[in-house]
């Protein structure tokens, strides 16, 4: 999650995440210099430290006849609007949000709906964007999210073609050990996340064979394993409501 400072208060939510890099937007009805700086937390971890900051300068725009919204719907019926994120029949994990990004015309009013209902939308220029996610009743099914635009009082455009996007179980995340970390020969503390609700699995991924009992509180899972010397590696999977995760990515560490 990333959080924006502005004037020194911390927003949580003001930012859209997606593929490691996010977006926002921000305005002033006035002209002002605002000093903004923001910040990440990951699940399991305390928030980083802020960025520098940056100070941005909003400034009175010229009034301009050719920018005045037209009254009625005398405004031709503009195109619609693109959607360029996701792509058509992308896959993301259940419960994660995901970023929907497009093109609009400038300064026009966007309506956008996620499988069927409108959500909420912002647009900066000739952008928009927002951000839907959801929940396991939609596990391996496609929702479909599309978009149409009104420009300056015009009649609202055709909607866009729909964008599909596919739901699946998440792997489960091995928090602890960290890759490449060195322990010491005895009972060792697996740790991780999970969806809420999950029954998580600890394996060995060469063969398959279970590690361990795996308790789970909230979204935390635990597991006690006792390691002899050598290199070792764990996994791990989990069942959501009766569907089940592919396996996570190995981690490997050394027991001495």
């Amino acid at each position: 999650d990333v959080f924006i400072s502005t004037e020194g208060g911390w927003m949580p939510g003001h930012a859209a995440v997606f593929n490691g890099t996010w977006f926002s937007s921000y305005w002033h009805s006035y002209p002002i210099t605002s000093t903004f700086r923001v910040r990440q937390t990951v699940n399991g971890f305390m928030p980083s430290q802020g960025s520098a900051p940056i100070a941005v300068k909003f400034i009175a725009s010229d009034e301009r006849s050719d920018d005045s919204p037209a009254t009625g719907l005398t405004a031709i019926k503009p195109s619609p609007p693109s959607i360029t994120t996701p792509l058509d029949e992308a896959a993301y994990f259940l419960g994660e949000r995901v970023l929907v990004m497009g093109t609009c015309e400038d300064g026009a009013t966007m309506e956008v709906e996620f499988d069927g209902n409108p959500v909420g939308c912002k647009s900066y220029g000739t952008n928009w964007y927002t951000s839907v996610k959801a929940g396991f009743l939609s596990f391996g099914l496609s929702r479909q999210v599309r978009a149409r635009q009104q420009v300056r009082g015009s009649e609202f455009s055709d909607w866009s073609d729909p964008v599909a996007i596919k739901f699946i179980v998440a792997s489960p995340k091995l928090i602890f050990p960290t890759a490449e970390s060195i322990h010491e020969e005895g009972e060792m503390m697996l740790s991780g996340l999970c969806d809420k609700g999950a029954t998580v699995e600890i394996i060995n991924p060469v063969d398959g064979r279970p590690l361990g009992r795996v308790s789970v509180a909230g979204t935390t899972w635990v597991c006690i394993v006792k390691w002899d010397k050598g290199q070792k590696q764990v996994a791990a999977r989990q069942i959501y409501h009766g569907h089940e995760s592919a396996v996570s990515q190995p981690v490997t560490f050394t027991i001495q």
